[in-house]
């Protein structure tokens, strides 16, 4: 028999070799020719006794080999040996011939590596013979790659396998998981049900339009309490089908997982892992049951490999004594996947090859790719361990947590050594900076050192930019301005509208005339506007209480009983109580102390009071409506009326230059006696926003806005001009026509692509 020893650098100064071998340089143990060295060294042989293998190539002067041997002894040195590298040009070891056939190229990101690598694989098909083969440490990288090679119909799978916890059937089951962990919460159960595997029992397309449903009718808004049975309730009280669909498609298939244990006990009580496998893998089963088939879960060569896994783990999990909590099970199965690799069972490419490191070792090509040569990649991150240090590790007899740099610097090594390599790295992964390569760098050095360039493919970029480049000028969308005939115009506007349609007329366009309103978020949390329409009720709740003469004495403890059931019905969630409750508290004692040192001059509170009024049109009459928070009836007939605001309060200058609205349209209301339950028309005293804060040092605070006389007695004329603005034929809807005055938070921006055409105009956003 014969011992092969690959990648054996017989060549070596003996100087050199006995340095692997000695034990006193520490960093030795990261050299390529390390692991041979001890081998050779524990049989007793000279490195330079091992004959080659008689099909190589000997290094003879003009093979071309040994001057690429020559630069991979200095880049590959030992730290403790780098000071020779200054010796570089003295001894002259190093020549341009060893840089021949070797390219390297620094990408922008993953995504244009994987590009420059598929087009040097697509490349070497050109040449009829020419083979291939990317070498790679980086399994999303090698995904990558075959997908772009898939762009030229050149189907190559990655010989390193998947592993089972990336395949679809896997992450099916991690979704059902994760779904169950979270209380089958909106986002994971939405995620769950939209997964390509899931259609219990019915028809895919079928099963599909129900989730759309439930997404849109039943998981957005505030996160319905109860999980699953709260899902339900709010399907019966919808549409009793979609109730019906829920209870067979989406909580029985998921039973058997649920009825594991119950969730108040999560965490806390052991399990049987086999338990646990088999549930699940009943669940998966019914859930992505087909009406055909019932076992399509299983499918294809993933769902067959994680089949046989949760039957190894229902079979014989028990056996080995293995238990979880609850909640540590989705973790413990994803580890154990982790463990199995899928190697593809589809025939290999005749010329081409996609490779991990290890599987490189039996392979050569015409051209080798190694890509991924960073940091943490190419050589990996040595292991932490929280039990041993380095130092710990070497006493007990055990090697260094970075033992294995030396066998990755071997398979680099072997790599780098053939005649026609190109090297290739991401100088960004998922938008930040990557580390290079130490081998690399290493390279970079010598290179500088002996005043050598270093070779680059940058071809390849150009040619991969040029492909994704479009064809012709790219024109920016221009601002839409939609023109509408005059049965389509909108005729009826509230206060707040009338504002939009000042700011944003497209926006009114979107909503009103299209239909189209934004969806809630999935799971809302409460926002600020739940903030602000709580603190509005209770306050609407106990004015509507005391409608006119003082306030009694129990008047604060009144106040925030009301704001506790207003408050009650808001979905659970701690922080509402923890933060917004004590901001209640302080606006309800300031705004009892304000009512009672003005309630001398009221004879009636109005709470929430709406109103409506006509307005000429050029063509037809147009409808004004508002609701006022607040409307204080004062002797003399007149009238003060109040906004709450817990946000932003519009200047007086937006107040007086009419661009913030609500407060004149509510006073042109009042001035017409217009307002539901006040029979008379009022003079307006004052116009009064009051921030309420609920902060420590100032809860609440009146700003008055009150225009002078002249604007209130033109302020009905100003509404109707600006109505019959928007009342000509030829009055267009645009979005933001004042980019100062824009709302960045509309609905409709994307709509109506405002960061598109407003960087055409030279008014780039931020």
């Amino acid at each position: 028999g014969h011992i092969v020893l690959p990648g054996l650098d017989s060549g070596m100064p003996d100087d050199d070799w006995g340095g692997l071998t000695g034990g006193k340089d520490e960093t030795a143990i990261c050299h390529p020719q390390y692991q041979l060295a001890q081998l050779l060294d524990a049989i007793g042989i000279s490195h330079d006794a091992i004959p080659p293998w008689p099909a190589s190539v000997r290094d003879g002067p003009d093979t071309g080999v040994k001057p690429r041997l020559d630069l991979l002894r200095e880049v590959f040195r030992p730290a403790s040996q780098t000071g020779e590298w200054q010796k570089i040009p003295d001894r002259g070891v190093i020549s341009r011939k060893g840089l021949s056939g070797m390219a390297l190229l620094d990408c922008y990101d993953h995504r244009e590596e994987a590009e420059v690598i598929a087009l040097a694989m697509r490349e070497a098909l050109e040449t009829p013979g020419r083979t291939a083969a990317l070498v790679t440490a980086d399994r999303v990288l090698a995904r990558m790659v075959s997908g772009e090679l898939s762009r030229w119909g050149v189907l190559v799978d990655d010989s390193a396998g998947t592993s089972l916890a990336d395949t679809g059937a896997a992450q099916f089951l991690r979704l059902i998981l994760d779904a169950w962990m979270e209380g089958f919460s909106p986002r994971p159960l939405l995620a769950l049900l939209q997964h390509p595997l899931a259609a219990s029992g019915m028809a895919k397309p079928d099963f599909r339009q129900k989730v759309r449903q439930i997404d849109r009718l039943l998981l957005r808004g505030p996160r319905p309490e109860g999980g699953l049975d709260g899902l339900l309730e709010k399907a019966k009280a919808l549409d009793g089908d979609l109730a019906r669909f829920v209870r067979m498609h989406v909580i029985d298939p998921l039973r058997p997982l649920t009825e594991l244990e119950d969730h108040e006990t999560i965490g806390l009580a052991p399990i049987g892992l086999a338990r646990c496998a088999d549930a699940l893998g009943k669940s998966a089963e019914n859930l992505a049951a087909l009406p055909d088939n019932p076992l399509a879960a299983w499918q294809g060569q993933s769902g067959m490999r994680v089949a046989r896994f949760l039957q190894h783990l229902a079979t014989g999990g028990d056996a080995a004594g293995v238990e979880v909590t609850l909640a540590e099970m989705p973790a413990a199965i994803t580890v154990l996947m982790r463990g199995e690799t899928i190697y593809p069972d589809r025939i290999d490419h005749p010329r081409l090859a996609i490779m991990g490191m290890v599987e490189a070792r039996m392979h050569t090509a015409d051209l080798m790719i190694m890509g991924g040569m960073n940091e943490g990649t190419s050589p990996p991150h040595a292991p932490g361990d929280p039990w041993m240090s380095n130092a710990m590790r070497v006493e007990f007899g055990l090697p260094p947590a970075h033992w294995r740099v030396g066998p990755a610097a071997h398979d680099a090594y072997m790599v780098m050594a053939m005649p026609d390599v190109l090297i290739t790295r991401s100088a960004r992964l998922d938008g930040a900076p990557t580390e290079m390569s130490r081998w690399l760098r290493r390279l970079d050095a010598v290179l500088d050192v002996a005043r050598l360039d270093r070779p680059d493919a940058a071809r390849y970029q150009r040619i991969a930019r040029t492909m994704n480049a479009a064809t012709g000028p790219v024109c920016p969308a221009p601002c839409p301005e939609p023109v509408l005939d005059q049965a389509t115009r909108p005729r009826r506007f509230s206060a707040t509208e009338l504002d939009t349609l000042q700011k944003d007329p497209y926006a009114i366009y979107a909503r009103k005339v299209l239909g189209l309103k934004a969806l809630d978020p999935l799971d809302q949390p409460p926002s600020a506007a739940d903030r602000g329409s709580f603190i509005h009720d209770a306050l609407k709740v106990f004015t509507q209480r005391f409608p006119d003469g003082p306030m009694p004495e129990n008047a604060l403890r009144q106040l925030l009983a009301d704001g506790r059931d207003e408050l009650e019905k808001l979905p659970r969630n701690p922080w509402v109580e923890k933060f917004w409750w004590p901001q209640f508290e302080a606006i309800a004692r300031w705004f009892v102390a304000m009512e009672k040192s003005r309630e001398d001059g009221i004879i009636e509170r109005h709470a929430e009071i709406r109103g409506e009024m006509e307005l000429p049109g050029l063509t037809a009459p147009y409808t004004l409506t508002a609701r006022a928070d607040r409307i204080d009836v004062l002797p003399g007939g007149y009238a003060r009326i109040i906004d709450y605001k817990t946000g932003l309060v519009p200047g007086r200058s937006a107040v007086n230059g009419g661009r913030a609205l609500q407060l004149i349209v509510e006073a042109v209301l009042a001035q017409g006696g217009h307002f539901n339950g006040i029979d008379d028309a009022l003079n307006i005293a004052a116009l009064e926003y009051w921030k309420l804060t609920g902060k420590d040092r100032e809860p609440g605070k009146p700003e008055d806005r009150t225009p002078d006389e002249a604007m209130l007695a033109d302020a009905g004329d100003g509404l109707t001009r600006l109505l019959h603005q928007f009342d000509q034929d030829t009055e267009p809807y645009p979005p933001e026509p004042f980019a100062s005055e824009a709302n960045p938070y509309s609905d409709y921006r994307h709509l109506a692509r405002v960061g598109e055409w407003r960087l055409n105009e030279g008014e780039g956003e931020e």
